[in-house]
């Protein structure tokens, strides 16, 4: 399977240069978190990842160091239009209330 996200995502996440303007080189190309973990445990890689992987795939052959300048990320619900139900509808809507509290 290739490449699920699309560019524009990997460009918002990860940038191209350094702040100082140096290329920043690409490593491999993964298509799940699932088969970045190898490459990070092996040392092959780096990766900057949210903050809530630390605690969802703790292992202790990675390190999570937070990026302090980075700008903070934004999370939104997605589903596919062909599955919207009012379920799926009331969801979002008390998503959306609590995102705004």
């Amino acid at each position: 399977m290739g490449e699920v996200r699309p560019d524009y995502w990997r460009q918002i996440l990860v940038p191209i240069r350094t702040p100082g303007g140096h290329l920043i080189r690409v490593g491999p190309s993964v298509s799940s978190f699932q088969k970045m973990i190898p490459i990070l445990a092996t040392g092959e890689a780096v990766s900057p990842v949210h903050a809530q992987a630390a605690r969802y795939y703790a292992r202790p052959d990675i390190a999570y160091v937070p990026i302090r300048d980075a700008p903070p990320a934004r999370w939104g619900l997605i589903w596919r239009t062909g599955n919207e139900t009012e379920l799926v509808r009331s969801f979002a809507r008390a998503a959306h209330h609590l995102s705004s509290v």
